[in-house]
């Protein structure tokens, strides 16, 4: 899907005016689409998350103990359906699909004042479920659905998935959460050349 992370704004949106929407978290990183990367430094490499810029350059994103909060998403992998057939050989114009999401949260108890599980509940409970169609026209889709699959708030598992070659570094205030999504997107293949969305 060529407007992933467009997708995810707007799922960043919809807790930044909602589930988030106390001062204490509108200070914090809220990143859109993520990797990993590898990082060479002399004979080591390391694997950390990082965020493309405008210009297609790596910033390293995580954790930042002076943020309250901050987040990020990557892709892990998408399955892909046909939603109708064209008729007289015109193939199969619209697509499903489904991208198996992960979002990994930073936060700093002292600032934000919540434990693990009370920011893990705060996050699940304000997650969107269908994108408005008005939101997502723009890029061409007829549909956006949001499912939660499954969370992790064992810090030092997810610190293991997200940071490879890289030692523990979490001090006890910390907090690094998981959280795995779907999204389900519908959209008619013709309408994307990459560069512009339909009209």
């Amino acid at each position: 899907m060529p407007f992933l992370k467009e997708q995810i704004e707007l799922i960043n949106q919809h807790l930044k005016s909602g589930a988030l929407k106390d001062g204490r978290f509108q200070v914090g990183d809220f990143n859109a689409l993520a990797r990993l990367a590898i990082k060479v430094d002399g004979n080591s490499k390391a694997t950390l998350p990082v965020v493309m810029n405008r210009d297609y350059e790596a910033q390293w994103v995580g954790i930042d103990d002076q943020k309250p909060i901050l987040v990020y998403h990557r892709k892990l992998t998408s399955q892909y359906s046909s939603a109708q057939k064209q008729q007289y050989g015109g193939g199969k114009n619209t697509l499903n699909e489904v991208s198996d999401m992960l979002m990994v949260v930073y936060a700093n108890q002292n600032l934000i004042k919540l434990s693990h599980e009370q920011l893990e509940a705060q996050i699940i409970t304000g997650f969107p479920d269908v994108i408005q169609k008005d939101l997502i026209s723009p890029y061409g889709l007829s549909l956006m659905h949001v499912e939660l699959t499954n969370s992790s708030v064992d810090s030092e598992q997810v610190f293991a998935l997200e940071y490879r070659n890289v030692p523990f570094r979490l001090a006890p205030e910390d907090i690094l959460l998981s959280i795995r999504y779907k999204i389900l997107t519908q959209f008619r293949k013709n309408c994307y050349d990459f560069c512009a969305t339909c009209e």
